[in-house]
């Protein structure tokens, strides 16, 4: 080792410690490695130490792509006053054997092993901001993401850093608390299938398509069920309104017969005539809800999964999904059909006073507290549809595994995409007819 090097790495300026870091990098060295590790873990400035951390791992990027060199022991009677002797973890020899706790490797995806290694480097980074606790969780779930991080040296090294143990043995130490977290929901589920087969009948907490077909089926019927219902109660409700202006207007001969006409009518399509219209436009209404929900999930999927790297499935996210959307439907609805029955229910009360149809006109006119009503239950339904796009964001957050907050920017970007197929489509089917029509001509 260069004398210069030792003398500055023993200088207390600050910046001659940096000069003999960055040539310590430069050399590309494996025993550099050594003086690094004894920077990082004695050097009382911070600075000092994350330019080690950096050097560190530049000359482990450099030991990767190049062969591997003898190593070279450094000259006994030119070490400085500092120990040096501790070793900096670096990638192992083609042929070193991996220890024997090492596990096999597991399949892992692409976006949770760069996700591990990315906590790895987050570990080191709070470890040497002093900040041991946040660094030893981020090792955890690093661990939990992608076990086999214990196969890579260099992350072996990070671990025995960061648990201030020997490198294998920090892997053991994490890998026995991820197996205790993994024999624990193997308890879990082993007791949830107990009580199934004794017949509590509890519901497998896995998402299949098999439960995201019932959520499914549930969200096209409740949909359908709305459409139905309303129908009945607003033609119910007109024909009370007209049965209570025949009663109360001086009406001659001619429009009486009509009010009873029309009366009639209704009455007819509600109990019998119109039951098989009714239940057709609700199934179509339901099956249409559901088509429309599920293009939704299909693109949410593409985004979270194609363009933001998440790893998760389309059924958990039906499965997790449709009981809110299903919920929001009936909560809405609810504020939906308030408004006309309130309307109607004002509007008979002005019939009973009202003796001519000029009245009547006048007093629907003048309904405000009815309006003021109509717009605090839009307000409301603005509310819940804001509050159903952040529910539906944690929901994508916890199903591909990235946060609320990129669950937030899916719903923008399908939002977006959503937008442009259906304007590509809008144009070819104008442009399609516009063909057609010219040709024929």
């Amino acid at each position: 080792m260069d004398e210069q090097i030792l003398r500055w790495l023993d200088s207390p300026n600050t910046e001659d410690r940096k000069r003999a870091i960055k040539k310590l990098a430069q050399s590309g060295d494996r025993q550099a490695l050594r003086y690094l590790s004894a920077i990082y873990k004695t050097d009382p400035d911070n600075e000092v130490r994350e330019l080690a951390v950096k050097a560190g791992k530049y000359i482990n990027q450099q030991l990767n792509a190049a062969a591997s060199t003898p190593a070279v022991t450094p000259p006994q009677d030119k070490q400085p006053s500092r120990d040096y002797n501790s070793n900096w973890q670096g990638p192992p020899p083609k042929d070193d054997p991996k220890p024997d706790n090492q596990l096999a490797y597991v399949p892992v995806s692409k976006s949770a092993e760069e996700r591990s290694k990315g906590l790895m480097e987050s570990a080191m980074e709070a470890l040497v901001a002093r900040k041991t606790s946040a660094a030893r969780d981020m090792a955890r779930k690093a661990f939990a993401l992608n076990p086999n991080l214990q196969h890579e040296a260099y992350y072996r090294g990070i671990a025995g850093e960061v648990m201030n143990l020997p490198p294998d043995q920090a892997v053991e130490e994490l890998l026995g608390a991820l197996q205790k977290v993994k024999n624990s929901d193997k308890a879990k589920n082993e007791e949830k299938t107990k009580r199934k087969n004794d017949g509590a009948g509890e519901e497998s907490s896995e998402a299949t398509w098999g439960n995201a077909l019932t959520q499914l089926s549930i969200y096209g019927l409740v949909n359908a069920t709305i459409v139905i219902v309303g129908m009945v109660v607003l033609l119910l409700l007109l024909r009370n309104t007209i049965d209570q202006a025949s009663l109360s207007l001086r009406l001659n001969s001619e429009d009486q017969m009509a009010f009873a006409t029309l009366s009639s009518a209704i009455t007819s399509f509600v109990s019998s005539g119109g039951v098989v219209v009714t239940l057709t436009i609700g199934a179509a209404y339901g099956v249409g809800a559901v088509i429309g929900l599920m293009t939704i999930y299909i693109f949410t999927h593409l985004v979270a999964k194609a363009m933001l790297g998440g790893d998760g499935t389309l059924a958990g996210l039906v499965s997790t999904a449709t009981s809110g959307f299903s919920l929001y439907v009936v909560f809405t609805t609810v504020f939906s059909i308030l408004s006309p029955i309130i309307a109607f229910a004002a509007l008979n009360q002005q019939l009973s006073a009202a003796t001519s149809l000029d009245q009547v006109s006048q007093a629907a006119q003048g309904l405000e507290t009815v309006n003021n009503i109509s717009l605090f239950l839009v307000v409301l339904s603005l509310l819940a549809s804001v509050g159903l796009l952040f529910w539906y964001a944690v929901k994508i957050g916890q199903n591909y595994q990235f946060g609320t907050g990129r669950g937030c920017a899916t719903i923008i970007i399908q939002h977006v995409l959503m937008g442009v197929v259906a304007c590509g489509c809008y144009f070819t089917l104008l442009s399609s007819l516009i063909s057609a029509m010219s040709r024929s001509s």
